[in-house]
């Protein structure tokens, strides 16, 4: 697909050559027999599923945790006026949320040339307080999302999802997803127990590197009781009708987490990505504009302070390591391509989230190319690497010959 500007309004230099479009975090709606059907039969009976609720119509439910609106998370070309306050699954998810060839012809119809592929409801799976069901429903997904794929690889690709509350088990998963051609592998941004400065990880980084299986952490990918699915009130906003909704819906809207920040912190600073040379990691779907401002301060505090109170010798700068271990996602975050420099424009990739009602993404990335590339002249090279390269190089996957 070539990267064009809208016509009405705007008058920008297309760029010189097309640019296949690849997305770094794209989705699935879990149909409700995805657990029920793939979970190994011990655990039948407490998997996730789809049940109808009276007042919320069909709902995810996986051990008491309150989970969203399943209309929100698959309304693609929706407005949020447009969403159902009682959903169906059937009625209100794109059937290319759940179904492969109609994932194929809406990825067609959107201008995207291939996806990686999170679950959505498999983030808040986190938060269940057994150990062993969180296993196996990863295990679950796992297994489903490599059927899912299966010849047509060239277009998707899935994720794995692990714990880390057994690094044993987290580290054998991770072979075997390996082996199964999933391309990366999610863990918690906040683990249950032990920091991840802890040695109890060290094996988990070594066969992330071993493997050259990078790890994201996507937004919503707490352990324990932390997890937002756990708090009482989770997502209730999105099934109230917009008009009667409080200002507190959005009150959070341009602020990053500061999860995010102090992850990437402790990883740097207490030498996890220094002994870790290629360990590759990506907090994924929290934007990235975030990062110029975080790594100017580290950088000015650790590095260049004439106080010198924190001030130490580094062979490779906390810039430099971020540049080289951590690559960031981002959707319609301007910052983020204006700042590629700081960030490193080698770490950047552009995403879809379909099919999330998210931003009014499937179908209307002309515009929001347009905002990010052409109002700022972007150069060719450079889209292409925020679209397609750095893609291909992280995730090793959808190269073309």
């Amino acid at each position: 697909m070539a990267v064009t500007s809208p016509s009405a309004g705007a008058s920008p230099a297309a760029p010189a050559t097309k640019v296949r479009i690849l997305s770094a975090d794209s989705h699935i709606c879990e149909p409700g027999d995805l657990w029920t059907s793939y979970i190994e039969p011990r655990y039948r009976d407490r998997a996730p599923r789809i049940i109808e609720d009276p007042e919320k119509g069909d709902i995810w439910n996986a051990e008491g945790l309150n989970l969203p609106n399943i209309a929100a998370m698959g309304g693609a070309g929706k407005v949020t006026e447009e969403v159902a306050i009682k959903p169906k699954f059937e009625r209100d998810i794109v059937r290319g949320g759940w179904d492969p060839e109609q994932r194929i012809k809406d990825m067609d119809d959107g201008g995207v040339d291939g996806q990686v592929l999170f679950p959505t409801a498999g983030f808040w799976l986190y938060g269940m307080e057994d150990p062993e069901l969180i296993n196996a429903s990863f295990t679950a997904w796992n297994n489903w999302v490599r059927d899912f794929c299966i010849g047509k690889e060239d277009r998707l690709r899935g994720i794995a999802f692990l714990s880390v509350d057994d690094v044993g088990w987290a580290v054998a998963e991770m072979k075997r997803c390996k082996e199964m051609g999933l391309v990366a592998a999610n863990i918690p941004l906040v683990p249950l127990g032990e920091p991840y400065s802890s040695e109890v990880y060290e094996p988990l980084w070594s066969a992330a590197e071993d493997l050259e299986m990078p790890l994201t952490s996507h937004t919503g990918s707490v352990r324990g009781p932390s997890n937002m699915a756990r708090q009482p009130n989770a997502f209730a906003e999105r099934f109230i009708p917009l008009e009667e909704r409080t200002w507190k819906v959005v009150g959070s809207v341009g602020v990053a987490s500061p999860q995010v920040p102090q992850f990437v912190n402790e990883l740097i600073l207490t030498g996890v990505v220094e002994r870790h040379p290629t360990l590759r990691i990506i907090p994924t779907e929290f934007d990235a504009g975030w990062a110029a401002f975080w790594i100017d301060r580290l950088e000015q505090t650790l590095v260049h302070d004439r106080s010198k109170r924190y001030v130490r010798t580094w062979d490779l700068t906390p810039r430099e390591l971020f540049q080289r271990n951590f690559a960031l996602t981002f959707i319609n975050d301007k910052t983020a391509v204006v700042a590629r420099d700081i960030i490193g424009p080698d770490n950047l990739m552009w995403s879809d989230d379909f099919p999330h009602t998210s931003e009014g993404l499937w179908k209307n990335t002309d515009y929001v190319f347009h905002r990010l590339f052409d109002e700022g002249g972007v150069p060719d090279a450079d889209r292409q690497k925020l679209l397609n390269s750095n893609m291909t190089s992280i995730f090793k996957c959808f190269e073309q010959s």
